[in-house]
């Protein structure tokens, strides 16, 4: 997966269709949205790497059991009060969709 940092300005307009109507985010509130066509992790430039590499690895995890507190669940926990609902669940829908 490609990751692609971007500023919200610069979304696509399929993207910001989701973020505000599946996720009920405004566009500056984008942190990070995923293109499961293309295989692109989009994310504000903002995000320190670090968060990102967490991002990859919730998406990519080859379970289904991501959400685990022996698997991603801490992460996703801090994910959730940091970047908000919107983010959290974006990154547990792109890794459902890459288990189908």
């Amino acid at each position: 997966m490609v990751v692609k940092k971007i500023q919200p300005v610069e979304l696509s307009a399929n993207l910001v269709f989701r973020l505000k109507n599946l996720y009920h985010a405004k566009r500056d509130e984008f942190i990070a949205m995923v293109d499961n066509k293309r295989e692109i992790l989009f994310v504000n430039k903002k995000v320190p790497q670090e968060d990102i590499d967490g991002f990859l690895e919730v998406i990519l995890f080859p379970e289904y059991g991501v959400a685990d507190n022996e698997a991603k669940g801490p992460f996703l926990d801090y994910v959730y009060y940091k970047y908000g609902h919107h983010t959290c669940r974006e990154l547990l829908d792109a890794h459902t969709w890459r288990m189908k």
